[in-house]
């Protein structure tokens, strides 16, 4: 199959993600200031296919999306965030965090170890490194 022309790429990978063939109907359309229309799209189950299984999914300390990794290539594209799917089951989630990289402003924790809080408990300040 020919997907078409490719006119989007994935920011961190370089990868395709997006692509437009003439005389194919418009199945998404990407905001820029000149407008990119697409007619092909890179979804989870092609990045499957063609990358490998989901090894990494990284979220924010919120859980918003950072990145997922595919085999050995991480895409940043919201487009193949697998959350949701059955590409998502059995991968390693990761929390990234700045907070983690300084001592607790409560105790002083250094990364990597709990807080020394009140009742032995968390700070919500601390985040965990993997989920």
């Amino acid at each position: 199959m020919d997907p078409g022309r490719a006119v989007l790429w994935d920011a961190h990978s370089g990868e395709p993600i997006g692509w437009r063939k003439l005389g194919e109907p418009i199945v998404a359309e990407e905001w820029s200031p000149e407008g990119v229309v697409l007619t092909d799209v890179l979804t989870p189950a092609r990045a499957v296919e063609l990358y490998g299984p989901v090894t990494v999914i990284t979220v924010g300390p919120g859980g918003g999306w950072r990145s997922v990794t595919y085999g050995e290539t991480t895409f940043t594209s919201r487009r193949l965030d697998p959350r949701g799917s059955p590409y998502a089951t059995a991968v390693r989630a990761v929390v990234d965090d700045p907070d983690r990289e300084w001592p607790c402003p409560k105790c002083g924790a250094v990364p990597g170890e709990p807080c020394k809080g009140p009742r032995g408990g968390k700070h919500r300040e601390r985040r965990q490194w993997t989920l």
